[in-house]
């Protein structure tokens, strides 16, 4: 039965926000709520008009082992699996 709350944990993450402000915060609330094994999908992440997604997303990966992937596509979009815990 649906409790109105938003789930605990996510298996899959589709983050398209465009702005360093709004991925910096999905990636706050999102991945420490990604399954292990879960991914998530930043788009934007190599493209030539947002660069604050990269950084964003790079900042936030820095000390944990999880790094962007790219995918070849024409979004610059990257994929990022959570380690097992």
């Amino acid at each position: 039965m649906p409790s109105g709350r938003p789930p605990q944990h996510f298996s899959v993450v589709h983050l398209d926000c465009d702005l360093y402000e709004p991925i910096k915060a999905g990636m706050a609330f999102f991945f420490p709520r990604l399954s292990p094994g879960g991914l998530m999908i930043v788009h934007d992440y190599s493209g030539v008009h947002w660069g604050g997604v990269k950084q964003a997303v790079d900042e936030f990966l820095r000390p944990l082992p999880e790094r962007a992937v790219l995918l070849p596509d024409r979004g610059g979009t990257a994929i990022i699996r959570k380690c097992a815990a």
